[in-house]
C-alpha cells in the first residue's frame, strides 16, 4: 500500500517572538522540522481532510501543545494541483486565538485555489 511521505523543502519557523512588532527569530531548510513538529501534524491533517483545517488551543495554559511559542490558532491548507504530481500544504500560526467563521473559511478556500491554479 501506497504512503504518504513527507519532506520539508521549503520551511520557515520560528523559534522564538521577540519583543518588539513582528520580531521573530528563525530556523529554516529541511532540517529544521524538528524544532516544529506541529506543522506536519497540521499539514498531515489537511493531507487527510482534504480541505482547510482549524485548530485552536485547548490546553489550559491557552496556547497550542507541542509548540514552542506562544500560538493560539492554527490553520492547515492543502495545495494540490492535478498537474503535479506532488501535494504541499501551507500552515499558518496566529498569536492571538481566530474562532473560524464562514467568511474566513471561504478567504482560506479561495488562497487554497490560488495556489493550487499558480501550482505553488
Amino acid at each position: 500500500s501506497a504512503g504518504v511521505a513527507m519532506s520539508a523543502e521549503r520551511l520557515l519557523i520560528a523559534l522564538s517572538v521577540g519583543s518588539g512588532p513582528g520580531r521573530v527569530t528563525l530556523s529554516t531548510g529541511a532540517d529544521s522540522e524538528a524544532d516544529h513538529p506541529f506543522s506536519s501534524q497540521m499539514c498531515r491533517a489537511a493531507f487527510y481532510a482534504g480541505k482547510v483545517v482549524w485548530c485552536n488551543a485547548t490546553h489550559p495554559s491557552g496556547v497550542l501543545e507541542g509548540v514552542p511559542l506562544p500560538l493560539k490558532t492554527a490553520v492547515g491548507i492543502p495545495l494540490c494541483s492535478a498537474a503535479s504530481p506532488h501535494a504541499d500544504a501551507l500552515v499558518l500560526y496566529s498569536l492571538r486565538p481566530l474562532k473560524q467563521c464562514p467568511l474566513t473559511t471561504n478567504l482560506l478556500t479561495h488562497l487554497q485555489l490560488l495556489a493550487t491554479a499558480a501550482d505553488v
